[in-house]
């Protein structure tokens, strides 16, 4: 109010001003084409679940592995390497035969040894070893997997001497000639268990990938994060069996 007069301001400077058809507009990502997105996946699948397949595979092969109870031969035949060492500190000499000495053991407790406790301490790979008194000692040839002389891959021929230590004959045992053979991982229970476990796999790294590659920004963004939880849970999953069967395979 100026002078008794009211003085009304009809000015609207402080409203927005309308926007204008020639504004520039934000721009929306048009969402990637299905082909483009499902040959990414496929890539990505394809690594990833490559590297997991190798990993369990080489876990199953290795001397220490699961194919064809591989894992048990040094632990056996360290098991009678021990006891034939017992032996020779009581008699100083080794026996003429691993059934001699074993009877020995089972008479102190008053116990027959049988035909199936004799074959459970001195067979590897439900085959028995060979044993041999030498001049200077022993010497124990296991045949592998298929008993005969001669072989590769879970067939071949482990022959350890009265000389090896412990180590030693754990070192000789896993050597690298003693890998199973690619059949030989075939015919293998736990290859399927790999196949199955490789093919979930895949799936969930495949489908994580495939949505966090999709439509705006802001929904990539949170796809990726969500896809990266994903397949980390099942990278370590995955990652868990190999460590545990490669444990168990060690003896820790």
């Amino acid at each position: 109010m100026y002078g008794g007069i009211y003085i009304i301001d009809t000015s609207f400077e402080s409203l927005p001003e309308p926007a204008s058809e020639n504004a520039p507009q934000p721009t929306v990502r048009p969402p990637r084409p299905l082909r483009t997105r499902l040959l990414i996946a496929l890539v990505v699948t394809l690594i990833v679940t490559s590297w997991v397949f190798w990993s369990g595979y080489s876990t199953l092969r290795g001397p220490n592995g699961w194919v064809g109870m591989r894992r048990f031969v040094p632990m056996s035949l360290e098991f009678i390497s021990r006891d034939l060492a017992k032996y020779h500190e009581e008699h100083g000499a080794y026996p003429e035969t691993l059934r001699e000495m074993y009877e020995e053991e089972y008479a102190k407790e008053n116990i027959n040894l049988t035909d199936e406790n004799y074959n459970r301490r001195t067979t590897v790979y439900r085959h028995p070893v060979e044993y041999e008194r030498t001049d200077s000692g022993w010497k124990i040839t296991d045949y592998g997997a298929d008993g005969k002389p001669g072989g590769i891959g879970l067939d071949t021929d482990l022959v350890i001497t009265s000389e090896m230590d412990r180590d030693r004959i754990f070192s000789e045992a896993r050597h690298e000639r003693f890998h199973a053979t690619f059949e030989q991982v075939q015919n293998d229970t736990h290859f399927v268990s790999l196949l199955f476990t490789s093919l979930v796999f895949g799936i969930v790294v495949f489908c994580s990938t495939l949505k966090s590659i999709n439509s705006s920004k802001e929904n990539h963004i949170a796809a990726s994060v969500i896809a990266g939880v994903i397949i980390t849970i099942a990278a370590a999953f995955v990652g868990g069996i190999i460590m545990m069967m490669h444990n168990i395979a060690n003896g820790h």
